[in-house]
């Protein structure tokens, strides 16, 4: 799971509206999802039927929140998800969801982002460059707990938490906004973790401060581009960074090929999407409509129209149309992930015996 800081968030978003957030729904046909007759579903399909394996696990009557139900509510669809193949899995989206535009009190728009699953440099034991502790939850946890800056300067020294060392501080940091990562020890060895759990302070993107101080202009601050003015000042790093007081504590993850999602299923690239767990359920279906940036301007993009899997989410990801799609492992992807933030809107599909407008 990741906290899935993904760095540009809502760092740059524009002030939010005083209106409290409301969750509407439109229902909609097919026929209005842009590029859905060219996308291929298949590999949607398969990331749904691992979630649909979650919902078994928990139970028909595991609540999922308004307006999904009851994971019972999706046996039904889950049971012939898992006689579809991946060619036939447009005709089954079709005949077992309706579609929903997703809106904020009728806003249909919003902001999108990427992230990746970074590799550290890591030793279990500390020595030489290696002193950059990555830490599992405290025993009697209890939010608010210590701030990031307690925790860096010696708070939980002692406590036999930690699970790894790391030999970069800024690197680390950007784990702890991606919420996951592979860790490739001094033995040859990689452990996988991921985000377990949060001291309970509120995530400050220190883009944002960069850009409020004028060392960026709005338009052209990426995680790139912060990551290497930290290398570059390596004195103002430490504060600057400490100015997010969040802090996340990991776990160890099983070795799968790609992360473990806070849906705890494995997350697949390019269409596993984290969203904002107060308003959208995991397992749901997210037909997206957004753009990828293709330069570090941006001033090229491609669309992004494809069938998300909602199966991840993140301190960052707030609001309700809002999300952050998994790009998966590796240069390429960190780069992709460093520059997306994307205006777009998105549609739910829900499983047609769920009727969420009935009675409105």
């Amino acid at each position: 799971m990741r906290i899935f800081l993904s760095f540009l968030t809502i760092l740059l978003l524009a002030a939010c509206s005083q209106m409290p957030a409301k969750l509407t729904l439109v229902e909609k046909k097919y026929s209005a999802l842009r590029g859905w007759n060219q996308d291929n579903q298949g590999q949607s399909l398969i990331a749904f039927k691992k979630s649909c394996a979650r919902l078994k696990f928990l139970g028909k009557n595991y609540n999922m929140g308004w307006p999904a139900g009851y994971a019972g509510n999706w046996f039904k669809v889950c049971d012939k998800a898992n006689t579809t193949s991946p060619k036939n899995a447009r005709k089954f989206f079709e005949q077992n969801f309706t579609p929903y535009l997703v809106g904020d009190n009728g806003n249909p728009q919003g902001v999108f982002t990427g992230y990746y699953e970074p590799e550290l440099n890591g030793s279990r034991v500390s020595y030489g460059k290696y002193i950059h502790p990555v830490y599992k939850t405290p025993k009697n946890f209890k939010k608010p707990y210590l701030s990031r800056k307690k925790i860096i300067d010696g708070g939980l020294e002692g406590k036999n938490l930690e699970i790894a060392y790391v030999d970069d501080a800024v690197a680390l940091f950007f784990l702890h906004i991606q919420g996951s990562g592979r860790i490739k020890l001094d033995d040859g060895s990689v452990i996988k973790v991921g985000y377990h759990n949060q001291n309970g302070y509120a995530y400050t993107s220190i883009g944002r401060l960069l850009v409020e101080t004028g060392v960026f202009e709005l338009e052209e601050v990426t995680a790139q581009k912060v990551k290497n003015y930290l290398y570059a000042n390596e004195e103002r790093a430490y504060a600057l960074m400490n100015e997010n007081e969040s802090y996340i504590f990991f776990r160890k993850l099983k070795a799968t090929k790609n992360p473990i999602g806070a849906q705890s299923v494995e997350l697949t690239p390019g269409y596993s999407l984290a969203v904002d767990k107060r308003f959208i359920q995991y397992s749901t279906p997210i037909w997206l409509e957004t753009t990828i940036p293709l330069d570090e301007d941006k001033t090229h993009a491609q669309n992004f129209h494809r069938l998300m899997i909602a199966q991840d989410t993140g301190g960052a990801i707030k609001g309700i149309v809002r999300g952050d799609v998994f790009l998966g492992f590796g240069k390429k992807a960190g780069h992709t992930a460093g520059l997306m933030r994307q205006d777009g809107l998105y549609y739910m599909l829900l499983p047609n015996n769920i009727r969420p407008l009935v009675g409105e």
